[in-house]
């Protein structure tokens, strides 16, 4: 866990937007996700995903996604944050891509190429 003093620095280092679209939660992370954001993105998936239905985060505003904030990825698509689905928009940004792809997760998360796509996927399954 982060240290409470760094919290601040955290802050200004990363800011989540939140957005309720069709009854999903969206979330737009802007910024970098490293090893002393990444308790901020823990909980703000943590508390989008405690109950049932559909996280859409959309990573396209993130600068820098280190191996901390991959793991929260994982940890919310495995259910272990909570019961709600994440669906993953990577965006364009090459840092984002690249870090999914290195560590080898494309198979393993739920990507779309757009928030729409996914927030659609979503309307679907509920269908």
């Amino acid at each position: 866990m982060a240290d409470p003093s760094s919290e601040p620095a955290a802050a200004n280092m990363l800011r989540i937007e939140h957005l309720v679209v069709l009854g999903s939660t969206v979330l737009t992370p802007v910024g970098e996700i490293d090893s002393l954001t990444t308790p901020l993105l823990r909980q703000a998936v943590t508390e989008a995903a405690a109950e049932d239905g559909t996280v859409v985060l959309d990573l396209g505003r993130v600068e820098f996604l280190g191996s901390v904030g991959l793991v929260v990825l994982v940890e919310a698509s495995s259910g272990q944050l909570g019961p709600a689905t994440l669906r993953i928009v990577p965006g364009s940004r090459r840092a984002v891509g690249r870090a999914i792809s290195a560590a080898g997760l494309i198979e393993v998360l739920a990507l779309y190429d757009t928030v729409e796509q996914a927030l659609a996927a979503s309307e679907a399954e509920s269908a």
